[in-house]
């Protein structure tokens, strides 16, 4: 019986091995920053991603924090990341292979990736994609984009910028020599913080 179970699983090895396929992606490509964005993969398969152009780097991610390494967010899923891979025009072409395992090989599961480079993930529409991409399901990539761009992007930037701005600004404050010491106005001032400075100042005159 262990032996006819050992054959078994020997056999079923074989025939995964036999099945397996490696997917080709290039990083840094002249039409976008992943070609193709989403390949359709199996448990045994491989996705290498070959650099090409530029300075890119390609890491997993969830669809839930987008633009971000995996494994800071799950610490246990020992997500893929290439690091920072300077291709220098061509010349200096390196490769990335991913095993697909477990659940990276679920038809129904997608495995979010994304360049690390700056300004490209919320910034570039090419720069995440995605093994097994689903667009019955609720975590698309279009939704991915825009989670993104909201969080890494433009809009993100933008909205950084503005906090700081309005942290930064002060009160504008005048004062006219002729008022004597009720000429000191404060534009910033409400209604009942104005009365109460109104009545100090009366106390002492």
């Amino acid at each position: 019986m262990i032996a006819i179970t050992l054959i078994s699983l020997l056999l079923s090895s074989l025939s995964l091995r036999a099945r397996a396929e490696d997917h080709q992606i290039l990083v840094g490509g002249a039409i976008a920053i992943f070609e193709p964005n989403n390949v359709t993969v199996v448990e045994g398969d491989t996705v290498t991603f070959t650099f090409i152009n530029g300075t890119h780097s390609v890491l997993q991610s969830n669809f839930v924090f987008p633009c971000e390494f995996i494994n800071e967010a799950e610490p246990a899923s020992n997500g893929f990341n290439s690091g920072a891979r300077p291709a220098n025009n061509g010349t200096s072409v390196t490769n990335l292979t991913v095993q697909i395992t477990g659940k990276m090989g679920w038809a129904n599961t997608t495995t979010w990736f994304y360049d690390g480079a700056d300004k490209s993930c919320g910034w570039d529409d090419t720069a995440a994609g995605g093994f097994n991409l689903r667009e019955d399901s609720n975590e698309t990539l279009a939704g991915y984009l825009r989670n993104a761009a909201r969080l890494f992007g433009q809009e993100a930037e933008d909205q950084t910028r503005t906090t700081s701005q309005t942290r930064t600004a002060r009160p504008s404050t005048t004062f006219s020599p002729d008022s004597g010491a009720l000429g000191l106005i404060t534009s910033e001032f409400s209604f009942p913080i104005a009365l109460v400075v109104t009545a100090i100042l009366v106390t002492f005159v």
